[in-house]
């Protein structure tokens, strides 16, 4: 009789145990958020805006120098020529 109590309790312990393992599968959902949306596309066009020190210059660009080289590359954003004023 004893191995009877015995293959019943094992056979509990393993349909408890195949149940606490299908439990914490969560049904295989996932609850993580969304990715974000992507950014949209830069812009062709940029304002800038700016003095000079040393006063009104005519005919002069100005560029946005992005890697700070001190140089204006054609990657980087550049301004119209300015005007008298």
């Amino acid at each position: 009789m004893k191995s009877n109590e015995s293959l019943a309790r094992v056979r509990a312990l393993s349909a408890l145990v195949a149940a606490t393992l299908v439990a914490a599968c969560g049904g295989g959902g996932s609850d993580a958020p969304p990715p974000p949306p992507a950014p949209p596309p830069p812009s062709a066009s940029v304002d800038i805006t700016g003095r000079a020190v040393d006063g009104p210059l005519q005919g002069v660009t100005a560029c946005y120098d992005i890697n700070d080289n001190n140089a204006c590359e054609s990657t980087e954003p550049t301004s119209a020529a300015t005007g008298t004023d």
